[in-house]
């Protein structure tokens, strides 16, 4: 099955998509398989028919080997001729008849083997199959995406020469205002500083002027 499949893609590669063609295999190996499961159906059919055949022959030849020694008892040496004569070509016919239902017991479970091989060939298949579709498909992506990344290649170059010269002002404008930002800081520390500063001495003026107004 390997070497047919690899014959296919042989020929696919040529001439042929190897998918349409291992497509077309599966539906022949469909119809075999179809065909083959109404053989088997039949043959098996007929083992039953012959088996069945095969054990009424054995009762019945033993039914007249009852009959004749009954008959003998009963000293009806006629009726016992006759019982035997019939169980002779009975045994006659069960040996042709045992001979045909082994061959076709082994005719079915040749074909049985067959089938079971078949569809497990046509399962491999589907599953080879199966897996070539997404290979196929993935290849497809690719090369649609390799066309659309070159097609697109000069606008995302451009694109990115403007972003970076986005970001670029960005951080020239974030730092300036940082420094803004910090130079209004230390100039509101200042102040803050020069007024707690100024409260501060007013306390200690304050609390010198209650010692000397208390002394």
């Amino acid at each position: 099955m390997k070497d047919i499949l690899k014959n296919l893609f042989r020929i696919g590669g040529e001439k042929n998509n190897p998918v349409i063609l291992i497509e077309e295999y599966l539906m022949q190996l469909n119809n075999q398989i179809r065909e083959l499961e109404k053989q088997v159906a039949k043959t098996i059919a007929e083992e039953k028919r012959l088996q069945r055949d095969v054990m009424d022959a054995k009762q019945r030849i033993d039914a007249r080997q009852s009959q004749a020694i009954r008959a003998l008892e009963e000293n009806n040496e006629n009726l016992a001729r006759r019982a035997l004569s019939d169980k002779v070509q009975v045994q006659n016919n069960l040996e042709q008849l045992t001979k045909l239902y082994k061959d076709t017991k082994t005719v079915a479970e040749e074909l049985s083997n067959k089938l079971r091989d078949l569809k497990h060939d046509y399962a491999e298949t589907s599953l080879q199959l199966k897996t070539l579709k997404s290979q196929e498909h993935l290849a497809n992506l690719k090369t649609q995406v390799n066309r659309d990344m070159a097609n697109l290649q000069e606008k995302a170059v451009k694109k990115q020469i403007e972003t970076l010269e986005q970001q670029v002002l960005q951080v020239e404008a974030d730092a300036e205002l940082a420094d803004m930002k910090r130079q209004y800081s230390q100039s509101l520390g200042k102040d803050f500083h020069s007024v707690e500063l100024e409260e501060t001495v007013d306390t200690e003026l304050a609390k010198l002027k209650k010692e000397k107004d208390e002394s």
